[in-house]
């Protein structure tokens, strides 16, 4: 079996943590607790692979580093999960399986591997739902298509 997890994490750097935020709401959550859940995840199904939307969602506060290099720390703690920036490994779902890779708005010094929205040419970033329609069957296709466009 395998599956593949997408997820759409918001971050906001607060005294040097990545705090887990949904617009001005903070969700009780860091990205240390983020990636731990990954990690535990991956290890427990090790065939799935999983691809994270990592985007900077509040302006910092009391942050002496930047937001990449704040990443960067998080990812030390979880070397075998995904592949080093760098990486020559092809893209494929077999070569991927038990890893995850980052969607970042834009270029990034992130240590991992990544993609940026521009990767996907004309890919848009707008999520809002305003039916149960939407919900049901617009954004699980979305979703659909983007692994369609670059896994096939």
């Amino acid at each position: 079996m395998l599956g593949v997890r997408v997820f759409d994490v918001r971050l906001r750097c607060f005294k040097d943590v990545l705090r887990c935020h949904h617009g001005r709401a903070f969700v009780f959550s860091n990205f240390d607790d983020v990636m731990k859940a990954v990690h535990t995840h991956l290890k427990r199904y090790p065939s799935e692979f999983v691809l994270m939307h990592l985007q900077e969602d509040r302006e910092a506060k009391d942050c002496s580093q930047s937001f990449d290099e704040i990443i960067n720390k998080y990812l030390l703690k979880y070397p075998n999960i995904y592949y080093p920036s760098g990486s020559t490994v092809a893209m494929t779902l077999g070569n991927w399986r038990g890893k995850m890779s980052f969607i970042m708005n834009e270029a990034s010094s992130i240590n991992s591997h990544y993609i940026t929205w521009e990767d996907f040419g004309a890919m848009q970033n707008d999520w809002g739902m305003t039916s149960k329609y939407d919900v049901k069957v617009n954004k699980p296709k979305a979703i659909v298509d983007f692994a369609n466009f670059w896994f096939d």
